[in-house]
């Protein structure tokens, strides 16, 4: 090559040239465990026969707990990170399927279909390059054997469980307050909250799947709706199980 001529093969993409000076390097590859973990890594399948995740049951701080770290990981991806390290670091979005728990099954499909929606339509609009968005899936499932619809529907009946868990809750007028069951009915509404907005968002996504031009004015009324939601989850954090990193470093 003569002086500045560069090399560039057609298979060498931006996302190859970002990680070429990141992998093995402690310092730089943000998925290099190393020695920092001395325990065997789990897949979701072996996680669950290994009894080191819970399927069913779940309580309701868990629930706070995973889908407050979700939500986490869903805003880092979207900010330019590979899904691989970010979304499914949370083993449940591995497959939805094998979950018995209803809230947790329909809340680990809600957040697999938004960021289905979300890669596909900034896949067809191409206003990213590589170092902004990372669309690739490497290889994992994003529930598509199940339609969108299914999933909102799921989330609904959810959602009403809940619904119906904070009114049986809720102390009424003149009524000593017992202190367990104000905050089983606080963290029935943190659930709730979150449930609904993954709802709401996911509706909005779908609304732009359609040709209509009045989608776009239901999209904003919905976003109206998830964005009041967002001071009742940020006024319940405190509500969610917190991760312990010996623990959980590599996915939940």
């Amino acid at each position: 090559l003569k002086l500045g001529e560069l090399l560039h093969d057609k298979l060498f993409g931006l996302f190859e040239a970002m990680s070429a000076i990141e992998m093995m390097d402690p310092k730089m590859d943000a998925g290099m465990i190393g020695n920092q973990v001395n325990r065997k890594v789990l897949n979701f399948e072996q996680a669950i026969k290994d009894g080191t995740i819970k399927i069913k049951d779940l309580t309701l701080p868990e629930l706070i707990g995973i889908m407050d770290t979700c939500f986490c990981c869903l805003i880092t991806w979207l900010e330019g990170h590979s899904l691989a390290q970010t979304v499914f670091t949370c083993l449940y979005i591995h497959n939805p399927d094998f979950i018995e728990d209803p809230a947790m099954k329909a809340f680990a499909l809600g957040i697999l279909k938004i960021c289905d929606i979300a890669r596909e339509k900034v896949n067809k609009a191409a206003v990213f390059e590589e170092e902004d968005f990372q669309s690739m899936t490497y290889g994992f499932k994003m529930a598509n054997s199940v339609t969108d619809l299914r999933v909102t529907g799921m989330l609904k009946d959810v959602e009403d469980d809940m619904q119906r868990r904070v009114k049986s809750t809720r102390s009424r007028q003149g009524e000593e307050r017992d202190p367990e069951v104000e905050l089983e009915h606080q963290q029935c509404l943190a659930v709730f909250s979150r449930v609904k907005f993954t709802r709401v968002l996911l509706t909005v996504l779908i609304a732009f799947t359609k040709k209509e031009t009045s989608a776009v004015a239901e999209a904003q009324k919905l976003m109206v709706q998830a964005a009041d939601l967002l001071s009742a989850i940020h006024n319940s954090l405190h509500h969610g199980i917190q991760a312990q990193n010996d623990t959980t470093k590599g996915g939940l």
